[in-house]
Order: C-alpha cells, then structure tokens, then sequence
C-alpha cells in the first residue's frame, strides 16, 4: 500500500494514460479487470483475475494495485482491516477466507449424496451442475475431483437406460460420459419417436379395416390410452 503510488506509475501506458481495471471488456492495449462486490463468486473471480494479470503480464505490485481498485462494497472492508502494510499474498488469503467456498466442502459434499438431475435439466446441464458441486466439495483434495465427477454425474441421470448405457462406457472424463449419454438419448428419442409414428399407421390401417382400439386404460374401444378423456379428467383431478 506504501508504494501504491509507484504502481501506479508502472500501470500507466506509453502514451502516459493509465490503465483502467474496473471495467468489464477486454482492451486492445491489455485485458481490464472488473470489479470485486460480495454478490460475486469470489472463486470466479480470483482465476478471472489471475488469468488478466499473466496476460498484461503484470508484477506483484502491478496486480496488488488493480486488486486493489477493483474492490467494491463490503468487499473494502477486508482491505480496511488489514491495514496499510498489507501484501498481495494476505490480501488474497483474507478474501479467500471472507469469500471462499473452502470451509463449506462437507457442506457441498452433503449436497452431492442427494443431488439428482431433475425433471427440467437437460443433460448439459445437470453435467455443468455437477462439476460447481465436486470442484466445490473436493476443492482441498483435487486428486478426487475427476473420479467423483464422472461418478456423481452417471449415478444422477434420471433416464434409467441412458444412465446404463454410460455406465458400461467405464469413461474417466465428465465430457466423455456426458458425449455417450446425449448420444444415447438422441438414439432413444429417436427411436421412440418412429415407434410411435409406426403405431400411429397401424392405428390408422386398423380403422380403415374396420378395427376399433381399445384403451388399456378404461378398456373401452374407439380410443388409446393417451387420448382418453378419464385419464384427462384425472389428470385434472390431480
């Protein structure tokens, strides 16, 4: 904090021009950094920063300045505390320990025991779900993170068959299983889809015959079960 002046200087551009850090779009002179609030995943954040700070290629001082004016809200807080002496290795660990998910791992990993995909996730979905989950709960133990991924993700899918199918794969990336399952699904759906424009043409053929289907529903004849109207009005009942 002492020198913030001097880094200052060293953020400047040839033209004299200081190089801003809070906005939120990428400069043809180097990349800028947007700014820190509490509302933010600190975890996005810092490798959003960190990545900003190898590309403009920035020194300690150089990122601790740009840390610094990038902070927002009860985000200055931590700074005020710290005090004027403070370095940009204990900056990062104080936000880490305000804002980090790390204390919260057996938190998550009680999350992932009952986590399943629900009925409005699609696969990619439920794929990106599960990888904020592990990386989350096993963020101190990394060597666990592909295993439980690839693992956490099969045992969640909803459709019996496709979780099956992937299972038998014995795949060892997330992307893998999750490529083997959206294919599956599309072979299924696929599928399902001329079965049903099969029985539709029998249907058809069959009343041209002088054949009446009968509901295995209500059992009576002249309709199937999925347009039968008590199997609506329960529906509606319901």
């Amino acid at each position: 904090m002492a020198d913030m002046k001097e880094s200052l200087d060293e953020l400047k551009l040839g033209d004299g021009t200081t190089a801003p850090v809070v906005a939120t779009t990428p400069s043809l002179r180097g990349f800028k950094v947007r700014s820190f609030v509490r509302t933010s995943s600190w975890l996005a954040y810092k490798i959003q920063f960190e990545a900003v700070t190898k590309a403009n290629g920035w020194n300690k001082s150089q990122a601790m300045t740009a840390l610094t004016l990038g902070l927002r809200d009860q985000a200055l807080t931590v700074l005020e505390a710290l005090g004027e002496e403070v370095t940009y290795e204990q900056l990062l660990e104080a936000l880490e320990a305000r804002y980090g998910d790390a204390h919260l791992e057996h938190v998550f990993r009680t999350q992932l025991k009952d986590r399943v995909q629900r009925i409005n996730e699609n696969l990619q979905q439920w794929a990106l779900e599960v990888e904020k989950l592990v990386r989350k709960a096993y963020c101190s133990v990394s060597a666990l993170i592909e295993g439980n991924l690839v693992q956490t993700f099969i045992n969640g899918i909803r459709d019996l068959e496709v979780r099956a199918a992937v299972r038998l794969g014995h795949h060892e990336m997330l992307k893998d299983a999750l490529d083997r399952a959206l294919e599956v699904q599309a072979v299924r759906q696929d599928h399902r889809s001329n079965r049903v424009r099969e029985v539709a043409a029998a249907t058809v053929r069959d009343r041209n015959n002088g054949y009446s289907p009968r509901c295995y529903g209500c059992r009576e004849r002249g309709q199937l079960r999925s347009s039968c109207p008590k199997r609506t009005l329960e529906r509606e009942g319901e």
